[in-house]
């Protein structure tokens, strides 16, 4: 039974690294020209395609049923929100099999990096979502830089150590970061002249972003950079032998991750219009890592579903929100128990 095991790992990790593209200078001249061939499951691609649009009938719909519920709406604005941090994730965990609990973190860089603009220099909302997403994105970059050779549990557990940096620093830092307090009376966004206020207009900037972030995260998984990533996490040593570069890619997939987290912490910080050091937690990186593994990891609309489900679960037990981290804790444990890979998971990305 072992040695079948091994021999179906083995061609998953075969099929992996063959849809991987080839890298110039690291695979002879008969390899890099040669077209790998990019397998799919049919009935993968048909129930993700068919997942997408069931949401974005529900994104269409629910501001109609539901459109004087401000409560509702603000529900929905979150899970939108936290959708777009929970995809970047994906991409770093699901995609590539890089374990990490600095995403919060990444989303706290995009937050305060946008409050501070809006509110101490003077930017227009517009620019600032750029801007965010790039220092996010070279945060990412440096932690990947100077740690990503760690590798394995030793590299999530500097992600944890990154988080918690970056809460103390924006804690002590109160000339600058506000302190404890955080920064408050952060400008309401404008945006093509139109400024910001309902809350069914932050439902559909949120929306979207959120689409948006979705529909980018979808062309960069099927891409050949998508597939490289995806033999990476099968296995790292296979995919090198195929021609991947394994750090590049693991380094570019982990920076891409961060930079959704900014765009996340972007809108945070005009929709809640204040932010402070218990926003962008250990914790809350903890609670992203759950809604992927919930949703599924490798799974786009996975990592949707997963997120919203939490979302309303939290809602739920407000009244009992102190017992959040023990819901988590349950559901880490519950979850590889009754389907591996989570609800929408792939079949590969369950080994994850």
């Amino acid at each position: 039974m072992s040695r079948g095991r091994e021999t179906t790992h083995s061609s998953d990790v075969a099929s992996a690294a063959a849809e991987a593209p080839p890298v110039p200078g690291e695979v002879g001249a008969a390899t890099a020209g040669a077209d790998f061939p990019r397998t799919k499951s049919r009935g993968l691609f048909v129930r993700g395609n068919l997942i997408l649009i069931v949401v974005l009938v529900g994104v269409t719909v629910f501001p109609i049923v539901f459109r004087d519920n401000g409560y509702f709406l603000h529900v929905a604005t979150l899970i939108g929100i936290y959708s777009i941090m929970s995809l970047g994730l994906n991409l770093i965990t699901g995609f590539t099999g890089i374990l990490s609990f600095a995403q919060a973190a990444f989303a706290g860089v995009g937050a305060y990096t946008t409050a501070l603009l809006l509110t101490t220099y003077g930017f227009p909302y517009m620019a600032t979502i750029p801007l965010a997403v790039f220092v996010a994105l070279l945060a990412g970059l440096l932690l990947a830089l100077c740690t990503l050779r760690a590798g394995g549990l030793y590299f999530s557990v500097i992600t944890i150590g990154f988080g918690e940096i970056f809460r103390l620093l924006v804690l002590n830092w109160q000339g600058f970061t506000g302190g404890a307090t955080g920064i408050v009376g952060i400008p309401l966004p404008t945006v093509f002249g139109l400024t910001v206020r309902t809350p069914i207009q932050f439902y559909w900037l949120v929306s979207v972003f959120a689409v948006l972030s979705y529909l980018a995260l979808k062309a960069i998984v099927g891409s050949r950079f998508g597939h490289a990533i995806k033999a990476i996490r099968e296995d790292p040593i296979a995919a090198s032998s195929a021609g991947v570069n394994v750090k590049l890619y693991s380094v570019l997939s982990f920076t891409l991750g961060a930079a959704f987290a900014g765009l996340g912490g972007n809108l945070v910080a005009v929709f809640l219009t204040t932010i402070s050091p218990t926003n962008f937690t250990v914790d809350e990186s903890m609670l992203i890592v759950v809604m992927n593994v919930v949703g599924g990891l490798g799974s786009l609309p996975g990592a949707v579903v997963g997120t919203g489900l939490l979302i309303v679960t939290s809602e739920l037990l407000r009244d009992v929100y102190q017992w959040r981290l023990l819901l988590l804790g349950v559901l880490m444990v519950a979850m590889p128990l009754w389907r591996r890979g989570g609800i929408l998971g792939t079949k590969l990305a369950r080994r994850v």
